[in-house]
């Protein structure tokens, strides 16, 4: 008998493998986005660093005393604008400054105290008469527009925050869209605006950006998103482009806001981290008192008694 026209049926057992799969993989999915429309893509996406310290005494290096007493003392106030307003709008809510370059930036919002309603930023340079306004404020909240050095340039970088507390199905939409676009998925990122050409281009996860002294260097908080507690600071180098892990820590009550703060020491070569910590790690249950010095050359962490 000639067989050779006949076709042979496929093997009892690959009829199952379509079954099988959508059995296996549709739960999977369902689960996976069904958690994602009711917390959001929690930590996913933010950058977030586990990294717990090894703390140095701080005593044991007299080189510290200086930092000691300057982190003692109150930190500096920052920078106000006490010229013309004319041509702002709003309550002025951020200012920075770059005095050698007499440039001002100014953020306000229509709100007053509530600084994320009718946001604005400005930007004021040498020999200008009035402010200009930066069109930088038409997708999530701007926090802290701050300027710093790049080389021999300067920059502006602002945070924004693109909260995931939004309707169930627009978060599937935003997850599914932050595949083919990265800044969607933190909710917490920076930004960096280009003044020339007035062009924004994202740079990645983090926010409360706190610039060095020297303006070549800042500080910066990477954080998750609904339902998480933990954080990381980071210290990103300007010069070298490099982002340095200093620590990661979970907050001491968690729901009720950050409990710990960072500020620059006077030469940009410390930064200081106050306050208290629920730990270093997730679901540490080990309460901190922080007052830890980051020295930057070293990349060490001393703890001040």
């Amino acid at each position: 008998m000639d067989t050779s026209n006949q076709r042979e049926s496929p093997a009892p057992a690959r009829r199952w493998v379509p079954a099988v799969l959508l059995v296996i993989l549709f739960p999977v999915a369902a689960v996976h986005f069904s958690c994602i429309a009711v917390l959001g893509p929690g930590s996913w996406g933010s950058g977030v660093e586990e990294k717990t310290p090894e703390l140095l005494a701080a005593g044991a290096k007299p080189e510290l005393r200086q930092y000691i007493a300057e982190f003692t003392a109150e930190e500096p106030a920052r920078p106000g604008w006490s010229g013309d307003s004319s041509g702002l709008e709003g309550v002025v809510v951020f200012t920075d400054h770059l005095e050698d370059k007499a440039l001002w930036v100014i953020q306000t919002a229509r709100g007053g105290a509530n600084w994320t309603q009718g946001q604005r930023v400005y930007l004021r340079g040498p020999g200008a008469d009035r402010f200009r306004e930066l069109d930088i404020t038409r997708d999530g909240i701007v926090d802290r527009p701050t300027l710093l050095r790049e080389g021999s340039s300067v920059v502006l970088v602002y945070g924004r925050w693109n909260s995931w507390a939004i309707p169930p199905l627009h978060k599937i939409s935003r997850y599914l869209r932050s595949y083919f676009n990265k800044s969607l998925l933190p909710e917490y990122s920076l930004y960096l605006h280009d003044f020339n050409e007035g062009t924004t281009r994202y740079l990645g996860p983090g926010g409360t950006l706190k610039a060095s002294p020297d303006r070549r260097k800042a500080a910066l908080l990477r954080s998750g998103s609904l339902g998480t507690s933990q954080h990381s600071i980071h210290v990103w180098n300007l010069e070298t482009g490099r982002m340095e892990t200093v620590l990661s820590l979970t907050e001491a009550d968690p729901g009720s806001g950050r409990s710990f703060d960072y500020r620059w020491s006077e030469d940009s070569r410390a930064l200081h981290i106050s306050g208290s910590a629920g730990g270093f790690v997730a679901r540490s249950a080990k309460p901190h008192q922080l007052n830890l010095i980051y020295m930057l050359k070293e990349k060490a962490v001393y703890r001040v008694e």
